[in-house]
């Protein structure tokens, strides 16, 4: 499963407005319901947010991947968001976070769940492409930055 089928242009949010951990996941929760994905906002905050208070996704080199399962959710979603000045995570390398990924599945898709993160992982483990989103200027070059990416990288 590519990333690109599922993030769509309305899937990314280029600039992150929120300056924090939480502004920022609520900010991600808002839009999704702003776009009809999810029906309680609060309920996947609070979700997003007792996964945060376990353990931080803000997994280093200016990425976090923050992550829920709900029987509230329907379909697989993966928002994507930029912050070009950075925000404070409580990253496990301090540095400030760049890159969003978003993760949202149904509790019944734990196998899923477990390959869209590594598939992201994987993506972000290369220096170039993190570099590269952290430059994108609008949300039509991130989502041509992962196209390329998953292009390159990855058995399509």
């Amino acid at each position: 499963m590519k990333l690109t089928d599922i993030i769509t242009q309305k899937m990314v949010i280029y600039p992150l407005q929120g300056e924090s951990k939480e502004a920022v996941i609520r900010e991600m929760v808002l839009h999704l319901k702003k776009l009809e994905k999810i029906n309680d906002p609060n309920t996947i905050f609070d979700t997003i947010m007792e996964r945060e208070r376990i353990m931080t996704t803000g997994v280093g080199h200016h990425i976090a991947i923050p992550h829920g399962k709900s029987v509230d959710i329907h379909e697989i979603i993966v928002l994507l968001g930029l912050q070009p000045n950075g925000i404070d995570f409580d990253s496990l390398d301090k540095l400030p976070v760049h890159i969003v990924f978003l993760l949202l599945t149904s509790e019944k898709d734990k196998g899923i769940h477990i390959r869209l993160l590594s598939r992201i992982s994987r993506l972000l483990n290369r220096i170039e492409c993190r570099r590269a989103l952290i430059a994108a200027q609008s949300t039509e070059d991130a989502l041509e930055i992962l196209r390329h990416a998953e292009e390159q990288w990855f058995e399509i």
